[in-house]
């Protein structure tokens, strides 16, 4: 089986901590794996070093609801 995994952002935060923690559990079962981040960031890099291939691929938040000013500007910049 493959899966892609497609990340939100590219923090180690707890999306981030529970995408690794599930492509462990698939990694155990020989899942074939391969990761879609915005970003270079911590999690591309602790995907790589569990041999997973990761794309850098920018995107932008696509959920919607209330973002801090940062997270406005940073919204605004990359579209």
């Amino acid at each position: 089986m493959r899966v892609v995994w497609i990340a939100h952002d590219e923090h180690l935060g707890g999306a981030g901590l529970a995408l690794l923690e599930g492509a462990r559990g698939l990694l155990k079962k020989e899942v074939e794996l391969h990761a879609i981040v915005p970003f270079r960031g911590a999690l591309a890099e602790a995907l790589e070093g569990m041999g997973i291939a990761v794309t850098v691929l920018p995107y932008s938040w696509w959920a919607t609801g209330r973002m801090s000013v940062r997270g406005q500007l940073r919204y605004m910049v990359r579209n």
